[in-house]
């Protein structure tokens, strides 16, 4: 649908699952720093106006200390994807303006270190709405500080999903007004990698009730 000009995208789906939050390499769901339970049923309200990339892109540095580090003198992957989820967070909570809840991490792939005094660079923008979720699109660099060198170390997608603050269910969030090509191309692959996160957990949800897991 355009409006004024701008495409308004949202996914047509259901509500956010949160069988998401127990599925292995998922980030859990929690409200950032405080475990959560929600019911799935996503609140009935007046849909809120559409928001653009730009609206909620955000960006962070770190400068990597001894602490952050692993044995090898460089930064602990636990400690990047501490950082990316922190970046993602913020994103869909200024796109939703709601408390937020991880959901899932897509691949995840270190593709090269960040060394102790090097500073990791941190981009986070919004590429998919759905009636509940989101997916943030998150990039790590890492740069010399003394050289100036920088290098592309990792790209992950997170999803979020948006809940109301006194009942912890799913509530609408404003749809994405998508404004460049380059925009509504992340938008359609976005829509692929929904289509296929779906078909994970259908096969995962088969193969509990065939261990009797439930």
């Amino acid at each position: 649908m355009e409006r004024n000009g701008r495409l308004i995208a949202r996914s047509e789906g259901g509500p956010y699952n949160p069988r998401f939050a127990g599925a292995p390499g998922v980030a859990g769901a929690r409200i950032h720093g405080h475990p959560t339970t929600f019911q799935r049923t996503v609140t009935p309200e007046t849909s809120p106006p559409g928001r653009r990339v730009r609206d909620s892109a955000t960006d962070m540095a770190h400068i990597v200390l001894p602490g952050h580090a692993n044995v090898h003198g460089s930064v602990l992957g636990g400690t990047v994807m501490h950082w990316i989820d922190m970046a993602a967070a913020v994103v869909a909570n200024r796109h939703s303006r709601r408390p937020v809840v991880t959901a899932a991490i897509d691949d995840m792939a270190f593709l090269a270190p960040i060394l102790v005094g090097e500073l990791a660079m941190i981009r986070a923008r919004i590429t998919l709405v759905d009636r509940s979720s989101m997916e943030v699109r998150v990039e790590v660099d890492s740069e010399n500080l003394l050289t100036g060198e920088r290098r592309h170390t990792g790209t992950a997608y997170l999803t979020f999903a948006a809940i109301d603050a006194v009942t912890r269910r799913p509530v609408a969030v404003p749809p994405l007004l998508l404004e460049s090509d380059e925009e509504r191309a992340e938008h359609a692959l976005g829509l692929e990698r929904r289509r296929l996160r779906l078909e994970r957990r259908r096969a995962r949800e088969a193969a509990d009730r065939a261990a009797g897991v439930r």
